[in-house]
């Protein structure tokens, strides 16, 4: 009977060690592994078209939430009260989607004109048919 014993305590306490040397990995790998920058994935006519549609819906989705946003830059890079911007084309023919660069971007290494397509992490704060991302960073994978 104490073989027996001794022998389920000896399996159970191999089986326990195993288990917390696989919860240590994981967390390892986890940790290791590029933290998910962003909250939602969206492109900027969805974006545009979620509180054209539906303000307050889109408000609960969006606002407050970090957004990894792609579009077509509609103009180039413009400064307004210290802040440098762009804004996102869309099908509407007067929307858009504004994006404020963060207090710290540096304009004298912006690689990107007109028409061509950039994605952004930003943190959305937009309100009615004003659609505004802030802190805005280029995404590089």
């Amino acid at each position: 009977m104490n073989k027996i014993l001794l022998f389920s305590l000896f399996i159970f306490s191999i089986a326990s060690c195993d288990n917390s040397d696989r919860e240590n990995i994981t967390n390892e790998n986890t940790t290791n592994e590029n933290v998910k920058q962003y909250d939602i994935e969206v492109t900027a006519q969805e974006l545009y078209s979620a509180f054209a549609s539906d303000n307050d819906l889109a408000s609960d989705k969006y606002n407050y939430k970090k957004v990894k946003i792609t579009g077509i830059i509609d103009d180039n890079l413009k400064k307004r009260r210290s802040r440098w911007y762009i804004n996102l084309k869309v099908k509407q023919r007067f929307g858009f989607v504004m994006c404020h660069f963060s207090d710290d971007f540096n304009n004298e290494n912006w690689g990107f004109s007109r028409k061509d397509e950039i994605t952004l992490i930003c943190e959305c704060d937009s309100y009615k048919s004003m659609v505004k991302l802030s802190d805005c960073r280029v995404f590089v994978e």
